[in-house]
Formats: structure tokens, C-alpha cells, sequence
């Protein structure tokens, strides 16, 4: 009977390489992510878009939403 290495079951497969964790800030921070949120016609306070251009002129924006009219807050990316 052929047992492996680490695991008492006979046949089973023997344990993978450990998985790394990433920080997904991180990542985020690496790639040019474009958001509502880091627009600079959204308002702060209550992420309304203040853009008269944008289809979302003027409604309560979320991170799913973007359109072409997006421009980089000064500590955001463009």
C-alpha cells in the first residue's frame, strides 16, 4: 500500500504550493483605476456627479459607474 508523503490517506494528492496573499490596495494603487470616486466632477460629500457633459450629470454616482468625461482629481492619475 503506497501512502504520500504528509498525508495519512492512501491515493491522495499531496498538498499544493502555499498561496501568496496579495494587498489588492496595492494592486489598485499599480494600475490606472478610474472611478467615479477619483473623478474630479464628483462631489465629495455626497458623490453627485457636477459634470453638465456627463451622461450622469448631476445624479449620485458609484465606483461602477464611468463615463468618457472622466478627468483625475490633483491627487489622483489621469
Amino acid at each position: 500500500m503506497k501512502t504520500t508523503i504528509g498525508c495519512q490517506i492512501p491515493g491522495a494528492s499531496q498538498p499544493k504550493e502555499p498561496v501568496r496573499l496579495i494587498d489588492a490596495d496595492e494592486v489598485m494603487n499599480a494600475v490606472d483605476h478610474k472611478s467615479c470616486e477619483n473623478c474630479q466632477y464628483c462631489d465629495d460629500f455626497d458623490r453627485v456627479c457636477l459634470n453638465g457633459k456627463s451622461p450622469n450629470a448631476f445624479e449620485f454616482t458609484f465606483d461602477t459607474k464611468l463615463c468618457n468625461q472622466w478627468k483625475g482629481k490633483d491627487n489622483a492619475t489621469d
